[in-house]
């Protein structure tokens, strides 16, 4: 994987955190690195990250960043992570799409979420379904979400899904539920690895905290032909594009 490689990859995933993300046709004078320019979504630029990917593995160097606020740098090194680098062969990491047996009784909860832009604005989906022992109990989508949140994206809608699917679940009666996901925020937010750093991502973890059911993450891979990841995912999709609430980019 090349320098390039990666700042192809690592834009959707710094956009997924917040920023506006555009890489660079050409890479740096030295040939070894690949720079993506970085702004808020009110305009605010941040300045450039540049790519690296050499004999000492992927980096990224931030020192041509003009604002380089802790919290920036934070939600840089969450992007970051969340590409789920294997750090022995230094390529994204992909699980095997089958997955381990499931404990019979077990209550599992499939979310997704879903981010559709248009030309002058964004559109959210997001779904749950609850099931258990190859049994649907029930499913749920939706398109709504809060103004504040749309700045995160595709995040915002997969976090609500989360919400949703255990608030759903608590009233069912469940105690113990494996929750299901491709994002890797919803388990790292949720158990302290990544700081949550605002308003969205701290309700989130304020959710979790206060929630009495009994959590299992469980991540698969995205996009791998898993039944129920792909239903979850058509659920959220199919109700970003039947919105009718567009939200500012």
């Amino acid at each position: 994987m090349t320098a390039s490689d990666l700042s192809t990859i690592l834009v959707p995933a710094l956009e997924q955190h917040g920023f506006r993300a555009a890489r660079h046709v050409q890479p740096t004078p030295n040939g070894y690195g690949h720079k993506i320019t970085l702004s808020e979504h009110n305009g605010q630029m941040l300045g450039v990250l540049v790519i690296y990917h050499g004999k000492q593995g992927p980096r990224y160097v931030t020192n041509e960043l003009t604002q380089a606020t802790p919290e920036i740098l934070d939600r840089i090194a969450q992007a970051w992570a969340s590409l789920e680098m294997n750090a022995a062969s230094t390529t994204p990491t992909r699980r095997s799409d089958r997955l381990a047996p499931v404990p019979a009784g077990t209550i599992e909860l499939w979310v997704d979420g879903a981010c559709v832009q248009e030309a002058d604005s964004l559109k959210f989906g997001w779904a749950f379904v609850i099931q258990q022992d190859g049994r649907e109990l029930t499913r749920h989508a939706s398109h709504v979400i809060k103004a504040y949140m749309a700045v995160h994206r595709n995040v915002a809608a997969e976090l609500q899904a989360v919400i949703h699917g255990l608030t759903h679940c608590r009233q069912m009666g469940h105690q113990t539920v494996t929750v299901f996901y491709d994002y890797a925020g919803i388990e790292q937010w949720a158990t302290g690895r990544w700081k949550a750093n605002t308003r969205t991502t701290q309700e989130y973890v304020r959710f979790i905290a206060d929630c009495p059911i009994t959590i299992t993450w469980q991540k698969v891979p995205a996009h791998s032909g898993i039944p129920m990841n792909e239903l979850v995912d058509q659920l959220a999709t199919g109700a970003a594009h039947a919105s009718n609430e567009h939200h500012s980019v």
